[in-house]
């Protein structure tokens, strides 16, 4: 799913072309024929920026994840320290009621 930072770069300068062409035809005064053809300029312009707002936005949900998580281990944490003290009383408490002689 990762891009390496060389295909990114490949990448940048496939839409800095693709931009490059479409202002060649905007000089001319291209028309497209379909509407789709048009969009897909928009699109490829955009793209950059939607890819950056959906990465902040996995972002932003792998930073709440995480807290979620941190907080489930805490709360676990918690939990076995007071097992281990419940145990350790127990065993205290049975030390001193044997009598070994």
């Amino acid at each position: 799913m990762g891009q390496a930072p060389g295909e990114i770069q490949k990448l940048k300068n496939e839409i800095a072309s693709g931009m490059r062409v479409y202002g060649i035809l905007e000089e001319f005064q291209f028309q497209f024929g379909e509407e789709e053809d048009f969009d897909r300029q928009w699109k490829l312009f955009g793209s950059p920026g939607s890819t950056m707002e959906k990465i902040s936005k996995q972002g932003n949900y792998l930073d709440k994840e995480k807290d979620k998580f941190v907080n489930m281990m805490q709360q676990d944490q918690n939990e076995f320290d007071q097992k281990v003290t419940e145990i350790l009383n127990e065993v205290t408490a049975f030390d001193q009621n044997v009598d070994f002689d």
